[in-house]
C-alpha cells in the first residue's frame, strides 16, 4: 500500500501543474466576467455548452473510456492502433454531426432562445462538436499512457490559449455570449493540434476495422451511460428554461461552477489514479488497496465540501459581484454531488471497468436521469433552481446505489461502511448545522465546523496519525528530491 500511496502522489504531482493551474484561471477570470456579463448571459451560456456536451457525446460515443478497456490488453503497437481508430473515427463522426448543426442552427435559435439571431452562436457550437470530442480522446489517450509531461504541455496549451482567447474575445472585444463560444471552439482546435503532435510518435498506429468494431461495442455499451450522466448533470439547464428566467439559470449556473471546482481540484490524484487502478487489476491484493484510496477520497472530499460550502458567500463576494452571492446555498447543496458523491461513484465503477461490465454504468445512468428529469418535471415550476438542485443530489444518490451493486457482484471490495457512514452523517450534520440551521455565522463558527471534521477523520479511523505523518514526509521527501533535481 505504501508503494502504491508513494507512486500516485508522484504521478498526482505531476498532473497538479495543468489541474491547478486550470483553477486559478477560472478564479481570475470569473471576477472580470461577472463585470461583464449579465445573469441572462450566463444562462445563455450554460445553455449553450450543455447542447454542445450532449451532442459531443453521440459524436465521441464513450471513445475516450472505449480506449481503457482495451488499452492494455496487447503490445506496444496495439496500443497505438487502439488511439489512432479511434481519432479518425471521432474525427470523421465529429465533422458530419457538425455540418447538420451548423445547417439547423436558425431553428435551434427559436427553439432554445426565442431569438434567431443566435444562430451565429449556435453555428460557432457546431465547431465545438467537431473538435472537443477529439480532445477528449487525445487527452485520455496520453493518460494512460501515464505521459505526464506531455499531458501537461497539452493541458497548458489548451488552458494559455482558452484564457488568452476569453480575455480578447469578452473583456476587450466585449463579445459576451459569442465570444466565449468562439473562445471554446479555438482552444479545443488548439488542444487538438497540439494532441495530434504530442501522441504522433509514441502513439503513432494505423486505422483498423477490426480495432475499431471492439471500440464500438465498448462505446456503445457505455454511450447510454454517458447520455445519461451528462443528462444527470445537465439537463437541468435546458429543463429550467420553460420554468424560469435567464437570470435564475445563470445563478444556478454559478453555483455549479462554484460546486464543480471541488472536483477539479482533486482531478489531479483522482487522473492519476484511474489508471493505476485498472493495470493493477490482476494483482490479488488490489481490492483492499481500492478499499483504503477510496476512504481517502471520501474524507478529503468531504472536508473539501464542507469547507468550500460553508465559506461559499464568502468566494462569490470576493470573485463576483453582489447579485451572485445568492448562487452561495445552492453551491453549497451542489457540493455533495461534485464532491462525496462523484468520488463515490468513480471507485465502484472500477470494478465494473475491471470485469468489462460497463453496461451497468449505462443502466444506472438512464435510471438516474430518467429519475432527474421527472423531479425536474415536478420540482421546478414550484422550487425553480432549488427543485433543480435537489434533483441533482436525490438521482446522484440513486446512481451512487446502483453502480455500488453492480460493481461490488463484479469485484467484491470490502469497504469498510460502518466508518463511511460516520463520517457521512457528521459531514451532513455539521453542514446543515452551521450552513442552514443557525443562520449566518461568523467566520470563526464556520471554521470550528470544519476543525471538527476534519477531528472526526481521525476519530472514525480513515486516517491515523502516524499514517497522516508518513504522507507528509513523503510529499516533503519528493518535493527536496525535485529541489535537487534542479
Amino acid at each position: 500500500m505504501r508503494d502504491t500511496f508513494q507512486r500516485l502522489l508522484k504521478l498526482a504531482a505531476g498532473y497538479s501543474l495543468v489541474t491547478l493551474i486550470g483553477p486559478l484561471f477560472t478564479i481570475v477570470l470569473t471576477p472580470l466576467y461577472t463585470r461583464v456579463l449579465t445573469l441572462d448571459d450566463y444562462g445563455i451560456v450554460s445553455v449553450c455548452l450543455t447542447l454542445s456536451g450532449l451532442l459531443g457525446v453521440i459524436v465521441l460515443l464513450s471513445m475516450d473510456q472505449a480506449i481503457a478497456l482495451h488499452f492494455f490488453d496487447g503490445d506496444e503497437q496495439h496500443k497505438r492502433t487502439v488511439v489512432t481508430t479511434a481519432v479518425v473515427y471521432v474525427g470523421a463522426a465529429g465533422l458530419a454531426t457538425g455540418c447538420i448543426v451548423f445547417a439547423l442552427a436558425e431553428p435551434l435559435a427559436l427553439l432554445l432562445f426565442k431569438d434567431p439571431t443566435r444562430r451565429i452562436t449556435l453555428q460557432l457550437l457546431a465547431m465545438l462538436v467537431v473538435c472537443a470530442p477529439l480532445y477528449a480522446v487525445l487527452t485520455a489517450a496520453l493518460r494512460l499512457r501515464m505521459g505526464v509531461r506531455r499531458v501537461n504541455a497539452l493541458g497548458l496549451a489548451y488552458l494559455l490559449s482558452y484564457v488568452g482567447l476569453n480575455v480578447l474575445f469578452v473583456l476587450i472585444l466585449r463579445l459576451k455570449v459569442t465570444g466565449i463560444i468562439a473562445a471554446n471552439v479555438l482552444a479545443n482546435v488548439t488542444g487538438v493540434g497540439v494532441g495530434l503532435a504530442l501522441f504522433w510518435r509514441p502513439l503513432r498506429g494505423t486505422f483498423e476495422l477490426r480495432c475499431l468494431q471492439p471500440l464500438l461495442r465498448g462505446g456503445l455499451g457505455l454511450v447510454p451511460g454517458v447520455i445519461g450522466y451528462v443528462m444527470l448533470a445537465n439537463i437541468d439547464r435546458l429543463l429550467l428554461t420553460q420554468y424560469v428566467d435567464k437570470s435564475l439559470i445563470g445563478l444556478y449556473d454559478i453555483a455549479n461552477r462554484l460546486s464543480s471546482m471541488l472536483y477539479v481540484g482533486f482531478s489531479a490524484l483522482w487522473s492519476a489514479w484511474w489508471p493505476m487502478a485498472l493495470e493493477m487489476t490482476h494483482r490479488p491484493d488490489a481490492p483492499r488497496q481500492y478499499a483504503r484510496i477510496f476512504e481517502y477520497f471520501a474524507a478529503a472530499s468531504m472536508l473539501a465540501a464542507l469547507a468550500l460550502g460553508l465559506f461559499a458567500p464568502e468566494i462569490l463576494r470576493v470573485f463576483t459581484r453582489q447579485p451572485y452571492v445568492a448562487a452561495a446555498p445552492l453551491a453549497m447543496v451542489l457540493m455533495i454531488y461534485s464532491g462525496p458523491l462523484a468520488f463515490m461513484n468513480g471507485s465502484f465503477q472500477i470494478g465494473l471497468f475491471v470485469r468489462k461490465r460497463t453496461r451497468w454504468i449505462s443502466i444506472a445512468s438512464l435510471i438516474s436521469a430518467g429519475l432527474n428529469i421527472v423531479l425536474n418535471v415536478i420540482l421546478d415550476p414550484y422550487l425553480g433552481v432549488w427543485g433543480a438542485t435537489w434533483a441533482t443530489v436525490a438521482a446522484g444518490l440513486v446512481f451512487s446505489a446502483i453502480v455500488y451493486a453492480a460493481g461490488q457482484h463484479a469485484l467484491f471490495v470490502d469497504y469498510r461502511w460502518l466508518r463511511t457512514l460516520a463520517l457521512g452523517a457528521c459531514y451532513l450534520s455539521l453542514l446543515g448545522i452551521f450552513g442552514g440551521l443557525l443562520g449566518p455565522l461568523s467566520a470563526g463558527s464556520r471554521a470550528l465546523a470544519v476543525a471538527l471534521f476534519a477531528s472526526a477523520i481521525f476519530a472514525v479511523g480513515f486516517v491515523r496519525w502516524s499514517q497522516f505523518a508518513t504522507g507528509i514526509h513523503m510529499v516533503t521527501r519528493w518535493l527536496a528530491a525535485r529541489e535537487v533535481a534542479r
